[in-house]
């Protein structure tokens, strides 16, 4: 049995959370808050449901409607959430993998979407995916190891910056679930925002406080806060969401002033040492911005041997749609927005799928599209 799950629903909602819980699944960036405090909601999230004997398999994508008609018909697109995603998979053999994906293929044809863009989980089973599979960052997935060989094997900037942090008198303090008062929230929250004001992030990164607060109290397990206290004010801090055996470092920050006591490698060293405490095997770093870019090199300084691949999954499931929607929308571009060659060439050369979204941004509102 296969089918599609509307997760703005309450009934629907429910039943994938039954799956989470009905299979013992505690990845924080698949529980229903995540989407809603830090993806893009619940309003447009969808589900397939695969369910045969003891075999089960759950993917969630948010399924967007692409705005130009074809021939009169309404098409989409369907993107897992943001972070880590993809199907999880229980009690599935190759085969029944191999049918989840055809039958899925099959339900979402039905359903109008045109192409498909997934996120994988780093322990997701890929080899299997029918679409074309990116071997799109390296990431960091750091295994606790006891303290002395985990500082051995760290990088001697990281062991000199820890070493300085101390030398400075940091001190810290780490918040689990219902310890994350509001203040403890409002300290963190206040670095958080003037970090991203200072890095120039993206507006879909200014979570509020709300955000956070959501997320936290429907999932105590699953949450931390570790700050960093110079003379017992807060200067660095990150928001850990962990699972039963492994901790992500999700979101944090520091203030500028506080670069020269390196409380940024301190954190990272100290939550490490509670991971190790409390039974966690594996520290989540992430990835950078770009393949191997000078953010990788922070987080592999710390877990140098522990690097594995995250993989993004493609898929033009109809591909006569696919191939009018992109030249229809290209055309559109160029012949109304009046771009100049050389920036409509750059548009076309983006590394971006599906080929016609990199075009969205450029498009005006939707009541003068050709729909």
């Amino acid at each position: 049995m296969i089918k599609i799950l509307e997760l703005s629903t309450k009934k629907d909602a429910l039943k994938y959370k039954d799956f989470l819980k009905e299979t013992n699944n505690s990845h924080p960036y698949y529980k229903i808050e995540f989407f809603d405090s830090f993806s893009s909601g619940t309003k447009d999230l969808f589900c397939i449901l695969f369910e045969e004997g003891d075999s089960k398999a759950i993917l969630p994508f948010y399924k967007n409607k692409i705005p130009f008609n074809i021939n009169g018909q309404t098409f989409f697109d369907v993107v897992s959430p943001y972070g880590y995603s993809g199907p999880i998979f229980v009690n599935m053999d190759d085969s029944k993998v191999e049918s989840f994906w055809r039958l899925s293929d099959d339900i979402l044809l039905r359903e109008n979407v045109v192409s498909e863009f997934i996120r994988f989980s780093l322990d997701a089973d890929v080899n299997q995916y029918n679409g074309k599979l990116i071997n799109t960052l390296s990431n960091i997935k750091g295994e606790i190891l006891d303290e002395e060989t985990l500082w051995k094997n760290s990088d001697h900037k990281v062991r000199k910056n820890v070493k300085r942090a101390r030398r400075e008198n940091l001190t810290y303090k780490i918040f689990e679930g219902k310890e994350i008062t509001d203040d403890v929230l409002d300290d963190f929250h206040l670095i958080y925002i003037d970090t991203m004001k200072r890095t120039n992030a993206k507006a879909n990164f200014m979570y509020s406080k709300s955000d956070f607060l959501h997320y936290i109290s429907n999932n105590y397990k699953n949450s931390l806060i570790i700050t960093i206290y110079d003379e017992f004010q807060p200067v660095s801090t990150e928001f850990i969401i962990k699972s039963e055996d492994t901790m992500f470092s999700f979101l944090g920050g520091t203030y500028r002033e506080a670069f020269p006591k390196r409380p940024n490698d301190y954190l990272k060293f100290l939550i490490t040492n509670w991971g190790r405490d409390n039974q966690v095997k594996y520290f989540v770093l992430g990835g950078g911005f770009g393949k191997d870019d000078g953010i990788f090199d922070y987080k592999k300084a710390f877990f140098p041997d522990d690097v594995v691949q995250y993989f993004s999954g493609r898929k033009v499931l109809n591909n006569e749609i696919y191939v009018d929607l992109s030249k229809k929308v290209e055309e559109f571009v160029l012949h109304t927005q009046m771009l100049p060659e050389q920036e409509f060439d750059d548009i076309v050369k983006k590394d971006f799928f599906p080929y016609y979204a990199r075009f969205f941004e450029y498009l005006p509102e939707d009541d003068k599209l050709p729909c």
